[in-house]
């Protein structure tokens, strides 16, 4: 879903969540979305790895 909408830029991605049907109250974020810095990066960049991932962020899924 990232990929094929992210040139869509109204979308937040960092905030997108999963719920069940019947406990849509009960959300599961889906990315990590820390902010990532450091040279070569564009200031807003944020991690495109799933939530609670193993290792560092990263810009783009491992």
């Amino acid at each position: 879903l990232r990929r094929s909408l992210g040139h869509v830029l109204a979308i937040d991605f960092g905030e997108t969540t999963l719920s069940e049907e019947d406990r849509q109250f009960a959300r599961t974020r889906i990315w990590c979305d820390a902010p990532l810095g450091g040279p070569g990066l564009r200031p807003a960049a944020r991690c495109g790895r799933p939530a609670g991932h193993d290792g560092g962020c990263a810009a783009t899924p491992e």
